[in-house]
This record gives structure tokens, C-alpha cells and sequence, in this order.
């Protein structure tokens, strides 16, 4: 089995690193996107698109050479269909932004999955109210699932859009997102997938799932914060505005009036985060180079020893019921507010998150004020969770 090794993340191989159990909310760096990163700051800084001179053709084929590096981890058509944003949620508000421009209509449906992030509702929730939109939540199984029943009926209404998450970043629930997105399009709506905590533990094949847009965050996928991808299918490239205007993206101005470039520059105003986008293409890169099989079994067997070990706890209470789809375990231990018990971790040594993680609506769907997070990486192992179970039991210790 070929994967990476926990001396290949400084953070994580430091003599008094920490038991490091959050990584739904940022993962930590390889030496490979570091030492990149440092090396064109240091070496190769210059603005991308603006100029002749040979520095700046450098990055600017740089810059592209990511662009194209993501097309392929993708598996999208064309390299044009790759947008550079700064995160998921900026992704979320230009493509919500420019569809309702484009797409969406008084009194049709937006549908979105109740275990979204707050990015993949707020958004939505203006949209709906400028454009006088129905914002519906797809409810909940008893599972934790998004219940398929409900939105095939809802769907026969009109409807503009339907967004789900990949996987939820509350509970490690894997959307059956390719299903989601045939019936949207069967019935005439567009579809986005908030793809931001799968991009990271699974291959994405965006013309298998046959979305209309596909986000993720690069800095959940061992690359720096500030990097972000939008996959928008090129048959919208046309009918969709840009949702932030100003250099670059133009193609002609006047002060009466200005006319765009043609996608993906239409859609990416002002300088990137070139240094930032430059250590997601070697994230890439890096993670390229190891098989998925190996990776994809290597967490799905550290998750289940996660929940296996975690199951025997007195008290554990499961945000969701059964074994989490992905690397995301939430849980409480029963009469113990989950800030308490996180408190206690982070002073044995163990990060993980506690309260509603960016999912307020999810958690009030459950009936729970929020739970503790434990969020798997490629770099945890076994001693990590003996770790977390040794904390857990001086907190059961100490609060009951």
C-alpha cells in the first residue's frame, strides 16, 4: 500500500504536535505544497495576465498549468470550465449570484439539502428573496439521509435550482449526489454540489455526476487557504454574468459601458491568489502521485476502527445512526455539553471541534444543540484515536 507518511506534514510530525482531529475544517500541508509555495514567493512572484514580460508569462503559465491540473482531478471536459475562486463560498455566491440573473424565476423552488453548510444556504436565502423564490430544505430520513421521496415529489413543481453537499461536513453523510443531480435535470433544474469535504477522500468525476457546478475549498485538500474551484459546465458559460467585475475580466471599457471576456476570465475580477492557487496545483499534484484504492481504503479502515473504538464508550451518542460514509464522526457523550468535553480534549492534546459546525439547520433537524467532531486525515492513524478515547475517558472522569 503506497501512501503518505506522517513526517511529509511538519505540522503533524513535530515532536509536541497535537492529536490533530480537524481536518473538516482545514487540513494541514505536505513539505511538497510548502516548499512550492515558498519557491515561487521567493523565486517567481510576479502578476499573472497583465503583462509581456517574461516573469509574468511565467506565472501566468504557472497559474495555468493548475488550472489544467484541476481540470483533470476533476475530469472535466474543458480546461475553460475551471474557475479560480477564493473558496467554496465565494464559488457558492458567484454561481448563486449569476444564476439569479439568468435562471431563476418569481415563485419557482430552490431546493437545497438540510445538512448543508451555512455557505450552501445564506447565500441561497438572499437569492430567493430577490428574486421572490421558494427556498426549500430537502428533510431529513431518520438515518441522517436527505429524503429522495420528498424532492422527486417537490420537483414536480417548478424548480430553478437544487444544491446538496457531497458529503455533509456535520455528520460524514455521503450524498447520493449523481442521483440528485439526474433528477433535478430530468425535471429542468440546475444542479451544485458543495463538493468541499469530498474532494479530499474520494475521486470526483464531475461528467459522471453530470452537475452544473462543483466547488471545493483547496485548503481542505492540503493546499493554503484562499484557493478555491468552480466547476461551471460550459453550456451556462454564455447565459451566466459575472458576479464581481473589475480588472481583467473585461474586455472593453468605456465609461458608459464595458463588455466581459469570454469564461473562464469572465468570472475571475481582479489579481487571484496566484501563490495560494500555485500550492493547490501541487496539492494535487501530491496527492496524484499516491492510488486512490490505497488511499480510499486506508481511511475507510481507519473510520471504522474509529467507530468500533468509539462505540464502546459509555454514553456515546451518535449525531446520526451507523458507520459515517466519509472521515467525520460526530457524537456526544450522554449529560456532557459537547464545549465541556471539547475543552478537556484540547487540554490533552487532542483538536477536534464542538457545536453545530456551520450547520445550524442540520443539527435542529436532529433535535441536538451540536455535537463533537473528530475529522480523519490521510496522516491520523490508530495511536490518534487511542489519543482521543484516552481524553474522552478524563472527560467522562472529570465532568460526571
Amino acid at each position: 500500500m503506497s501512501l503518505p507518511h506522517r513526517a511529509d506534514f511538519p505540522f503533524i510530525a513535530r515532536d509536541d504536535a497535537i492529536c490533530y482531529l480537524d481536518n473538516a475544517a482545514t487540513t494541514q500541508k505536505p513539505n511538497q505544497v510548502l516548499n512550492r509555495v515558498h519557491a515561487f514567493d521567493k523565486f517567481e512572484h510576479a502578476n499573472v495576465y497583465r503583462a509581456t514580460h517574461t516573469a509574468s508569462v511565467q506565472a501566468t503559465e504557472a497559474l495555468e498549468a493548475v488550472r489544467e491540473g484541476v481540470r483533470a482531478f476533476l475530469n472535466a471536459r474543458h480546461k475553460e470550465e475551471i474557475i479560480f475562486t477564493h473558496g467554496t463560498t465565494s464559488a457558492i455566491n458567484l454561481a448563486a449570484y449569476s444564476l439569479s440573473r439568468s435562471k431563476v424565476k418569481k415563485g419557482q423552488r430552490i431546493l437545497l439539502g438540510t445538512n448543508s453548510h451555512h455557505s450552501n444556504i445564506v447565500p441561497w436565502q438572499r437569492i430567493a428573496a430577490e428574486c421572490e423564490a421558494v427556498l426549500r430544505p430537502i428533510p431529513l430520513n431518520s438515518d441522517g439521509s436527505l429524503n429522495l421521496d420528498w424532492l422527486e415529489q417537490e420537483l414536480k413543481n417548478p424548480t430553478a435550482i437544487v444544491s446538496v453537499s457531497h458529503v455533509s461536513n456535520s455528520a460524514g453523510t455521503l450524498n447520493p449526489v449523481e442521483k440528485i443531480v439526474h433528477m433535478a435535470r430530468k425535471n429542468g433544474a440546475v444542479s451544485l454540489i458543495d463538493g468541499a469535504q469530498a474532494v479530499s477522500h474520494a475521486p470526483v468525476n464531475v461528467q459522471t455526476i453530470d452537475c452544473d457546478f462543483y466547488t471545493f475549498s483547496g485548503h481542505k485538500l492540503f493546499a493554503p487557504t484562499g484557493s478555491g474551484i468552480l466547476f461551471i459546465k460550459k453550456e451556462h458559460h454564455n447565459t451566466l454574468p459575472p458576479w464581481q467585475l473589475g480588472g481583467e475580466m473585461v474586455q472593453t471599457v468605456s465609461f458608459e459601458d464595458a463588455t466581459f471576456q469570454k469564461a473562464p476570465t469572465k468570472f475571475e475580477a481582479g489579481t487571484p491568489s496566484i501563490s495560494a492557487l500555485i500550492g493547490l496545483g501541487a496539492a494535487i499534484e501530491f496527492l496524484n502521485a499516491f492510488p486512490w484504492p490505497d488511499w480510499k481504503r486506508r481511511e475507510q479502515e481507519l473510520t471504522h476502527f474509529a467507530f468500533e473504538s468509539l462505540s464502546q464508550l459509555d454514553g456515546i451518542e451518535w449525531a446520526v445512526p451507523g458507520p459515517p460514509q466519509a472521515p467525520i464522526l460526530a457524537f456526544n457523550l450522554q449529560g456532557l455539553h459537547c464545549a465541556d468535553v471539547s475543552e478537556i480534549l484540547d487540554y490533552e492534546g487532542v483538536a477536534t471541534r464542538a457545536g453545530t459546525h456551520c450547520s445550524m439547520p442540520f443539527y435542529r433537524a436532529l433535535g441536538l444543540n451540536g455535537s463533537i467532531r473528530a475529522s480523519l486525515s490521510i496522516y491520523n492513524n490508530e495511536s490518534d484515536i487511542e489519543r482521543l478515547l484516552n481524553a474522552l475517558a478524563k472527560a467522562l472522569e472529570l465532568l460526571r
